[in-house]
């Protein structure tokens, strides 16, 4: 038991970086090329920017270790998935199947996850509202 509270303790002074993110020009951002209303926007933006952009905003806890390596990892996969920031980089029909499968994923409940909306609680929706942003996500 000593070993593992030496381990965590440790981890604590080896420098892990955030995620570094690319400049990338405004008029690429998803929500500067398509047409919503500002609610909707802004519960995108609440339920999935911070994983799923270039815009993320670290909670204190992401500076501690072994959170922040779950945190990181979690960041750079979402973003391999689905990049908001960088929308217009994306042909037309990539951007229609990431539309249709983020609407899949919102319905099923299972984005933003669980653990996300537990510590957000700007990430949390009605079902109506869930419902809401996916049927909107498949009209664009």
């Amino acid at each position: 038991m000593i070993y593992i509270i030496g381990l965590l303790i440790g981890l604590q002074f080896v420098p892990l970086s955030q995620q570094k993110v690319e400049k990338v020009a405004a008029s690429q951002a998803f929500e500067n090329i398509v047409t919503g209303s500002e609610a909707q926007i802004t519960l995108l933006k609440n339920a999935c920017y911070d994983c799923h952009s270039n815009d993320t905003k670290y909670p204190w806890y992401a500076q501690v270790a072994p959170v922040s390596l779950w945190i990181n990892g979690h960041i750079k996969g979402a973003r391999g998935k689905l990049n908001f920031s960088t929308w217009q980089q994306y042909d037309t029909e990539t951007q229609k199947h990431k539309l249709r499968e983020s609407a899949e994923e919102i319905r099923d409940g299972h984005m933003p996850p669980k653990s996300f909306k537990f510590m957000h609680s700007g990430a949390k929706m009605t079902d109506n509202q869930a419902e809401d942003l996916a049927v909107w996500l498949e009209s664009i």
